[in-house]
């Protein structure tokens, strides 16, 4: 049996869904901060949410991959007289289609790189830092930890505070940048394509990003965008 009550659920539900007013939200992650076993909670609800999610996508892409092979089979039924060559080709077709499927549960699924923050924080504790520079980096530490959790709207919030600081070394400067487009991806696809224009035309950007995960926010920004087109 749950140790935490009907009301605290729905209070963690209108906290996750973003339905509390700004001064509700901040007492919530208040207690929450001070109550191990609340934020336990939490942060399982929001695992499991997003496991749902991705299930979701992987049921509506096993059904495109169905439809496919099935058109396929039927195409192949239907030229049962042509060449035995025309059925070598489908079957070299249908493997690479299981290839291009897997790759695109690798793009879509598997975590974008964040930087170590145990690292980070011990490179923060070594470093000459002033007061303001200090409150910069600790507020980038909050955003990334957000966004490992899957608190979008959190980390979107810190981020831009990083951003907009006037004394910010440029490494977090960038750093929040580029992740900031990452969590916008879900929720706003075309402004996560915008920063990531802007990043791509800035020679000077020094946060290093992988080929592999520019690869991954295209894959999903390009994904976010055909849903939100199919529900409007």
């Amino acid at each position: 049996m749950s140790e935490f009550s009907e009301a605290i659920y729905e209070q963690i539900a209108d906290y996750l869904n973003n339905r509390l007013e700004q001064s509700e939200r901040d007492k919530f992650e208040v207690v929450m901060n001070s109550n191990t076993a609340l934020k336990q909670e939490v942060n399982k609800i929001i695992i499991l949410r997003e496991t749902a999610k991705r299930n979701e996508l992987r049921e509506r892409i096993k059904a495109i991959q169905a439809q496919k092979l099935q058109e396929w089979s039927l195409q192949e039924a239907e030229n049962e007289e042509i060449k035995p060559k025309y059925s070598v080709w489908k079957r070299i077709s249908i493997s690479g289609l299981a290839a291009s499927i897997a790759i695109l549960f690798y793009f879509i699924f598997t975590p974008i790189s964040l930087p170590n923050q145990a690292v980070l924080i011990e490179r923060g504790i070594n470093a000459d830092l002033n007061p303001e520079q200090q409150l910069n980096f600790d507020n980038y530490l909050i955003a990334q930890k957000a966004l490992e959790l899957g608190q979008n709207e959190k980390a979107i919030t810190y981020f831009e505070k990083v951003i907009h600081a006037k004394d910010v070394r440029t490494y977090y400067k960038d750093a929040s940048t580029w992740f900031l487009a990452v969590s916008k991806v879900k929720e706003s696809p075309l402004e996560a394509k915008i920063i990531i224009s802007l990043i791509a035309a800035n020679k000077d950007f020094k946060y290093p990003i992988s080929t592999i995960d520019k690869l991954k926010i295209q894959f999903r920004i390009f994904l976010n965008e055909n849903i939100s087109n199919q529900k409007i």
